[in-house]
């Protein structure tokens, strides 16, 4: 007498030999009277005595087969898959059809059972497993030339960018400077100016002459005008002539006293002759009226008259 070997089976007595297990069954022992159903994940041929695994890019979710299905579309299936894994937005199927993959850096896929992933767009970033792209934040940007858009791009000092999903930066205008990655530009300082584009720093904006004035965000020195002046660099504003003194012209740096016989109020741009009856000296702001006993017929003048005799003169 001799036991079935692995793989067959006597059911019956006084049998003269030993049955294969069927397809779809299988027997790891000896000496057995039946064959166990062929496990899930596996298919076993004719005979078998162990069951097979089914090979990547296959699948099998019952018992008791012979042969493995083919994994379905848009999923994926191991080696010994007993259900296929369904590939999500944001992966692929490998080709293998074995495992469902990430998607790569700088591609996106935004639906569920594909073999592909799509580039990232420019104006946009795909990290790594990305079901949608991502626009780019202010002060970044994406453009076509790149040829992976995993991260954006900060704008260059000199630029900048106020919008999201952008493809590229604006050149920093005028009167302005952009440090790297600006979202907004940044004007120059009160007493500077900048009369170019693409200006990176304050120190960029060029400093305001004396006898000129710039306000923030300049894009020229502009002069001070008649009555005012700057008597330094780096000035946001001209300052008036103070009462006593004149300015006649453009972009000067000091005042000149108000000539005798004549005066000057606050930002006077000429001096202005004193009325008959009236003088004064240098750097007045104002005429004083001849004391009572004099007199003074004619305008601009420095000092009064004495009154004539047979004549009299009241004060003015």
């Amino acid at each position: 007498m001799r036991n079935c070997s692995a793989g067959s089976y006597a059911d019956t007595l006084g049998t003269e030999e030993c049955k294969p297990c069927e397809a779809g069954s299988y027997q790891a022992l000896s000496g057995h009277v039946a064959c166990l159903p062929c496990t899930e994940g596996h298919f076993c041929e004719r005979g078998a005595s162990t069951p097979l695994i089914c090979a990547a890019g296959t699948h099998q979710s019952a018992s008791g087969q012979s042969d493995c299905l083919l994994c379905p579309d848009g999923h994926a299936c191991k080696a010994g898959a007993v259900t296929p894994e369904r590939c999500v937005a944001g992966s692929k199927v490998s080709a293998a059809k074995d495992a469902c993959k990430p998607c790569a850096a700088g591609e996106y896929q935004d639906a569920d059972l594909q073999s592909m992933c799509k580039p990232c767009e420019a104006g946009f970033s795909c990290a790594a497993g990305a079901a949608q792209p991502t626009p780019c934040s202010k002060g970044t940007f994406t453009d076509a030339t790149m040829a992976v858009k995993a991260e954006c791009e900060p704008c260059v000092a000199g630029s900048y960018q106020d919008a999201a999903g952008e493809t590229a930066c604006k050149a920093c205008p005028i009167g302005s400077y952009c440090t790297r990655g600006s979202s907004a530009f940044l004007l120059c300082d009160k007493g500077s100016f900048r009369a170019s584009t693409g200006a990176t720093a304050q120190s960029d904006c060029a400093v305001c002459p004396a006898g000129s004035a710039c306000p923030t965000g300049a894009t020229s020195h502009t002069p001070c005008g008649p009555g005012t002046v700057t008597s330094a660099d780096g000035e946001g504003v001209c300052s008036a002539c103070e009462a006593g003194k004149y300015q006649s012209a453009f972009g000067q740096t000091a005042c000149t006293w108000c000539d005798a016989g004549s005066y000057c109020l606050a930002r006077s741009s000429a001096p202005r002759a004193c009325s008959p009856g009236e003088i004064s000296a240098a750097g007045s702001s104002s005429c004083t009226a001849c004391v009572a006993g004099e007199f003074q017929s004619s305008s601009g003048q420095t000092a009064c008259e004495a009154c004539p005799m047979g004549s009299y003169c009241p004060a003015g």
